[in-house]
């Protein structure tokens, strides 16, 4: 196929996710006055220890973006949302790199720091 005919579960399904696994699926939802059909996307991964959520998240949302740009336009997006997403991800920065960078510049981007915070926890951590 195609990169523009793939879904998103496709797309990141295709991205080296270490034991995650992304599932399209559809549900019909009755309500009283009609019946919608909801598309929704079945996140199932491995559990252990090397399974990666935080660089899982960034490819899912990566993915989301590619093919839902609008989802991601500021102007839909309420302030308080975004100043929690800059709180969980730790940057005003990252928003701005979502929506202009390619997934392999964001990645580098959202590990950025990680090396020296790891120096610095060695000498607090009580078991080595």
């Amino acid at each position: 196929k195609d990169m523009k005919s793939l879904e998103i579960n496709e797309y990141f399904n295709l991205l080296d996710n270490y034991g995650v696994e992304c599932i399209g699926t559809s549900r019909i939802q009755n309500l009283s006055y009609e019946f919608i059909n909801n598309n929704s996307l079945y996140i199932s991964f491995n559990k252990d220890n090397l399974f990666m959520p935080y660089k899982s998240g960034i490819k899912l949302i990566y993915s989301i973006k590619k093919y839902h740009p609008k989802i991601l336009n500021k102007k839909n997006i309420k302030k308080s949302s975004l100043e929690m997403f800059h709180k969980v991800t730790g940057s005003d920065k990252f928003f701005d790199y979502l929506l202009t960078k390619e997934l392999e510049e964001l990645l580098e981007f959202s590990s950025s720091g990680i090396e020296d915070y790891l120096k610095i926890r060695q000498k607090y951590l009580l078991y080595k």
